[in-house]
């Protein structure tokens, strides 16, 4: 069986820049490990345990939980979720079951929490795997004015014969896009083919002094860029299917 972790983001910023603050907070996380005192490290392995020995609040919930492991065909019905699998066995190399999680945590250390850690999570590592999604939206956000191409505007106002108030920005929103600073503007160009021009300048301030929030960032050294996902997932090595876990004798069996 194959366990990982999955980090979901979602944001107006490009996948590219978001990529690297997930590897910028697993770094963090990296540190955070290195410095916990044993203190901190065993309230955690205490609330974890607390949390894997809490009932079901109501049927909902044990029915999620139940129908999981059907799902998944391990029927490990005792298991409270699959993180306990990536933590238990990588420590035990077994599966228990039952209140068996929340008692073998009280033996894991932090030593051991962060060689798994290091060895599987930490970028570092060279058998660490990552299959990374960056869904990107078909229409692009408007790019923001930065501080700098802002004190460009009055120039190019003032090319065009504009000359707007002194404190004409303190009129724009946080912000300050293209369309922003037009709509602020518009009550000083009259004419609609010099606010089609201004729109132009505009626009090419903004990758001139691009503004930090559109730094699109820089993937890591060594990716590989899938281009067809279909052949991408042909080319992987099917796995081993699901088989249960613990032997269920009690079980009825299946007449089909």
């Amino acid at each position: 069986m194959y366990f990982g972790i999955r980090i979901l983001v979602q944001s107006e910023r490009h996948p590219t820049y978001l990529e690297e603050r997930v590897e910028a907070f697993l770094e963090f996380m990296k540190s955070k490990l290195e410095t916990m005192p044993e203190s901190e490290f065993l309230e955690q392995k205490t609330g974890l345990e607390r949390k894997w020995r809490e009932g079901a609040k109501n049927l909902i919930e044990e029915t999620n939980r139940y129908w999981t492991h059907i799902e998944s065909g391990v029927l490990d019905f005792h298991r409270r979720v699959y993180f306990d699998l990536i933590t238990l066995s990588s420590f035990t190399n077994t599966y228990p079951s039952g209140d068996n999680n929340a008692d073998t945590v009280k033996d894991v250390t932090k030593e051991e929490v962060l060689a798994l850690f290091l060895s599987s999570v930490h970028q570092s590592s060279s058998r660490r795997a990552k299959l990374s999604v960056h869904c990107v939206s078909r229409k692009p956000q408007p790019k923001k004015l930065s501080s700098i191409a802002l004190l460009e505007v009055d120039a190019v106002l003032e090319k065009h014969g504009i000359k707007p108030p002194v404190d004409w920005m303190e009129n724009l929103p946080e912000t300050r896009t293209v369309p922003d600073t037009l709509q602020v503007l518009k009550e000083l160009i009259h004419d609609p083919a010099a606010s089609a021009t201004i729109e132009k300048h505009l626009v090419a301030l903004t990758e001139q002094y691009p503004d930090e929030s559109d730094r699109h960032g820089v993937l890591p050294a060594g990716y590989v860029a899938v281009g067809d996902p279909k052949k991408f997932r042909d080319s992987l090595q099917v796995a081993e299917g699901a088989a249960p876990l613990v032997d269920w004798g009690d079980l009825p069996v299946s007449r089909i």
